[in-house]
């Protein structure tokens, strides 16, 4: 029976049908063509996966900081940090120059917290503006404007330590927001300590003083830095300029 079955299938059409398989010269070809692709296309979706990181960042931070001038509006003072270890309790931590952004004071939700890689962004504040003096309890809504600068604690230099601002009697740096680059490298973890750094501006930017280091990006540096001075804070994103 085998054998009838055999000579039957030999003589049909069916076994003239023969599966033409690819030569290795056609497979090494075609391997080169995609190689040739991805060489194009993999760097181009990097750059551009890597741009977009930057541009949400860029985003918050503009955003912090439309955030930050309607809440000195209100309050005619600065909100101060929140303790990065506990940075969704509403504390009153008058006296912390840096931590992260106090979200819930601002009505915002943790997320609008960090940067475009997931990382706290670090604000640090002017002592001078966390609270209004009693003194200028009675200057009502002109009392964050008519804050001594004297009061100014924060700095912020140029990549050779140069000052960015030139200080005056009537304006200070109102506060800074930093966000520490892909990598992360002086951010603040989920247990409020600082992650470790490689490069010295960025650890100028997380060491705990109150000079901070706004320079152009580089293989080692990538931290995007926002401050503003506080007549800038209420002239351009309050919409209420201090009068003199």
């Amino acid at each position: 029976m085998f054998l009838m079955c055999t000579l039957f299938l030999k003589g049909s059409k069916y076994a003239s049908i023969r599966l033409k398989a690819f030569s290795l010269l056609e497979i090494a070809f075609v391997l080169t063509i995609m190689g040739m692709i991805s060489l194009y296309t993999i760097p181009t979706f990097i750059h551009a996966r890597a741009a977009a990181k930057i541009r949400e960042t860029d985003e918050k931070l503009e955003a912090l900081t439309y955030a930050l001038a309607s809440y000195a509006l209100i309050h005619q003072h600065l909100p101060s940090p929140a303790h990065p270890a506990t940075p969704d309790a509403d504390d009153k931590s008058e006296y912390l120059m840096t931590g992260v952004i106090p979200y819930r004071k601002l009505g915002i939700q943790a997320k609008d917290a960090k940067d475009g890689y997931k990382n706290w962004i670090s604000y640090s504040v002017s002592p001078g503006l966390q609270q209004v003096a009693r003194s200028m309890s009675a200057a009502g809504a002109d009392a964050f404007c008519q804050i001594s600068a004297t009061n100014a604690a924060l700095f912020v230099h140029n990549e050779k330590g140069q000052s960015l601002l030139r200080r005056t009697n009537d304006d200070m740096i109102a506060f800074v927001l930093i966000s520490h680059g892909r990598n992360g490298e002086g951010s603040f973890d989920h247990k409020g300590q600082r992650r470790p750094v490689s490069h010295a501006l960025k650890e100028r930017n997380s060491d705990g003083n109150a000079i901070f280091i706004d320079a152009p990006l580089t293989n080692g540096f990538d931290d995007r830095v926002r401050w503003v001075t506080r007549n800038n804070l209420m002239a351009i994103y309050a919409k209420r300029p201090c009068l003199r």
